[in-house]
């Protein structure tokens, strides 16, 4: 199994190094309705949100 697709992102690391590389681009369309519901804490949010928009800013990333 190592090496796989499936083996490689049970970490959660192969989506981010995905979208970051260059030569592919990725529409992503986020509804409101799933920014509203409160997952963990403040901090929390926040941080998941930062996250949006960093990935949001990435030349490979067209939010719409």
């Amino acid at each position: 199994m190592g090496g796989s697709a499936a083996s490689t992102s049970d970490d959660g690391s192969f989506r981010p190094r995905i979208i970051r590389r260059g030569g592919r681009r990725f529409p992503i369309v986020i509804e409101e309705s799933v920014l509203r519901p409160q997952v963990g804490d403040p901090d929390v949010m926040a941080e998941q949100l930062g996250y949006l928009l960093q990935v949001a800013a990435l030349p490979t990333v067209t939010p719409g």
